[in-house]
C-alpha cells in the first residue's frame, strides 16, 4: 500500500475524530441541531470518500489497522457526552433500577405511586413515563446486568459500544468468509449515524443489530441451528428481526424453529408475571408512534381518501390503547394503512425468501423495505441495514445514513416550546435524494440484466 494513501487515510481518521470531539463540545445538542448538521455533514463526506477510495481499490486489508483502532475511539470520544438527541436511554436506566429491586419492569410504568421510593436525579427525563416498557427480554436483561455494574448513562452507552465493536468483528469475519475485502467493514464502523446513535445517544439497537450479524455469521459457518437461536434473541430485543426468520427456512426449518420458538419462551418466563402488560407499551407504539416516515405517509394518505371504512379500525385501536391509560391526538390513527404495509412486507419477505441467495443482500432488502414502509422512522433506526452496505453498498442508502439527522429538527422547537413540530420541506430534503438514488440504481442494474 503506496505510503501517501495511508498517511491520507490517517488524515482522514484524525480529523474525524477532531470532529466527533467537536460534537462532544457543543453539549446540549437540541440547541445546536444546525451546527450539529453540519459537523455530521462534513463526518459523512469523509467516510462517503473513504468507501469509494475502497472501492477504487486504494487501500488492502492491512489498512484495518489503522481502521479498526480508529473506529473504537471515535465512539469513546462520546461515551462521556450527556446523550441530548434522544433520552430513550433514561427509560433503560429505569427499567434497569426496577429489575435491580426485584421488580418486573412490564408491571408498571414509571409514574405509578408505588415505584416513588426508587425516583432519582434522571427519572424526570424518562419519556412517556406513563406507558410501561415496550422493550423486549433480552433488552431488559441487559439492562439489569448493566445497572447493577453502574448506574449512569455513561455505562449504558459503554455498553452498547462494546456491542458495537463486536458487531464491527463478526463483519470483518463475515467478510472474509464470503471472500470480500475486509476493508469494507468500514461501511459500518466508520458510519457516522451508527457511531453517534450508538455512542452518544445511546441506543439499544446496537445489541439487535450485533445478534443479527451474528445470525449472517453462524448461517455462513453452516450452523443454521445456532443461527436461529441468535436470531430469536434480537427479535426479542427488537421485533423487526422477525422479519428476516422466514430467510432462514431453507435450512433445518424443523429444529431451527423449534429452537426460535425454546429460545422466545425461555426469555419470557422471567416476564411473564406482568401478563397483559408485556404487550401494552408495544401495542401504545404501534397504535400511536409516527414520525419521519415517508412511504407510509403515502398510503395513509391513499386509506383516508379511499371508500374503505377505516375509522372503525383506528376507533377500536383507540379503545383499545385508552383502557390501558395511552390517550393522545393522534392514537390508533392510521390502522388502515398499518393493515396494508403489514400485508406489502409479507409479500416482500415472501419474494426476497422465494428469489433471493444471499443473506446478506436479503437481510439488507427486507430492512430497508421496511424502513421505507414504517410509520416511525427514527434516525437510530437506519443502523438494522447499515450492516449489510458492507456487502452491497447501495449509494443511495449510504447518502440515506447522512440525510436521516435533518428529522431531528423537531428537537429545536421541543427543547424550547415542548411542542413536537415536523417540517414537511425538510422531510423532501430527505428522501427525494434517497428515492431518485434507487431509482437510478435500479435503473442500471436492470440495464445491465438485459445485457446479459
Amino acid at each position: 500500500m503506496p505510503r501517501r494513501r495511508t498517511v491520507l487515510l490517517l488524515l482522514v481518521a484524525f480529523l474525524m475524530v477532531e470532529a466527533y470531539i467537536a460534537i462532544t463540545a457543543l453539549g446540549d445538542l437540541r440547541h445546536q441541531i444546525s451546527t450539529y448538521w453540519t459537523i455530521h455533514g462534513l463526518l459523512w463526506i469523509g467516510y462517503a470518500g473513504t468507501l469509494w477510495a475502497i472501492k477504487q481499490e486504494w487501500w488492502e486489508d492491512g489498512a484495518l489497522k489503522i481502521v479498526l483502532p480508529t473506529a473504537v475511539l471515535f465512539r469513546l470520544v462520546l461515551v462521556p457526552a450527556e446523550p441530548s438527541l434522544s433520552d430513550d436511554i433514561y427509560r433503560y436506566m429505569w427499567d434497569g433500577r426496577v429489575q435491580v429491586s426485584g421488580i418486573n419492569p412490564y408491571s408498571q410504568p414509571p409514574i405509578f405511586p408505588d415505584l416513588s421510593a426508587l425516583k432519582d436525579q434522571w427519572h424526570p427525563l424518562i419519556n412517556n413515563p406513563h406507558i410501561s416498557t415496550i422493550y423486549g427480554p433480552p433488552a431488559q436483561i441487559l439492562f439489569a446486568v448493566v445497572d447493577c455494574i453502574w448506574h449512569s448513562p455513561q455505562a449504558f452507552k459503554a455498553a452498547f459500544v462494546l456491542l458495537d465493536v463486536t458487531t464491527i468483528l463478526l463483519l470483518a469475519l463475515l467478510l472474509k468468509a464470503h471472500g470480500r475485502p475486509k476493508m469494507w467493514v468500514v461501511a459500518y464502523a466508520w458510519n457516522p449515524l451508527v457511531i453517534v446513535e450508538s455512542a452518544h445517544s445511546g441506543h439499544l439497537d446496537a445489541l439487535p443489530v450485533m445478534l443479527t450479524v451474528l445470525t449472517a455469521f453462524l448461517w455462513a459457518k453452516r450452523w443454521p441451528v445456532a443461527a436461529w437461536g441468535a436470531l430469536a434473541v434480537a427479535a426479542m430485543a427488537k421485533p423487526y428481526a422477525l422479519l428476516l426468520a422466514p430467510l432462514l427456512l431453507k435450512k433445518k426449518p424443523l429444529a431451527g424453529g423449534g429452537v426460535f420458538i425454546a429460545v422466545s419462551v425461555g426469555l419470557l418466563i422471567p416476564y411473564l408475571g406482568a401478563g397483559e402488560r408485556l404487550v401494552v407499551g408495544l401495542g401504545a407504539y404501534a397504535g400511536a408512534w409516527r414520525f419521519n416516515d415517508s412511504l407510509f405517509a403515502i398510503i395513509d394518505a391513499v386509506m383516508d381518501s379511499s371508500l374503505l371504512n377505516a375509522g372503525s379500525l383506528s376507533s377500536w385501536a383507540k379503545d383499545w390503547l385508552a383502557g390501558w391509560g395511552v390517550y393522545g391526538d393522534h392514537v390508533g390513527d392510521g390502522m388502515a394503512a398499518k393493515i396494508v404495509v403489514g400485508v406489502l412486507l409479507m409479500a416482500i419477505v415472501s419474494s426476497v425468501a422465494w428469489r433471493g441467495k444471499r443473506l446478506m443482500f436479503q437481510f439488507l432488502a427486507i430492512t430497508a423495505a421496511l424502513l421505507f414502509l414504517a410509520p416511525a422512522v427514527n434516525p437510530w433506526y437506519l443502523t438494522w441495514m447499515v450492516p449489510w452496505l458492507c456487502f452491497l453498498p447501495v449509494p443511495a442508502l449510504i447518502l440515506w445514513t447522512g440525510l436521516a439527522p435533518l428529522s431531528y429538527h423537531v428537537l429545536s422547537g421541543w427543547a424550547q416550546t415542548g411542542v413536537w413540530s415536523e417540517l414537511g420541506i425538510l422531510r423532501w430534503v430527505e428522501y427525494v435524494p434517497v428515492f431518485a438514488g434507487l431509482v437510478w440504481h435500479l435503473a442500471l442494474w436492470w440495464r445491465s440484466k438485459e445485457r446479459v
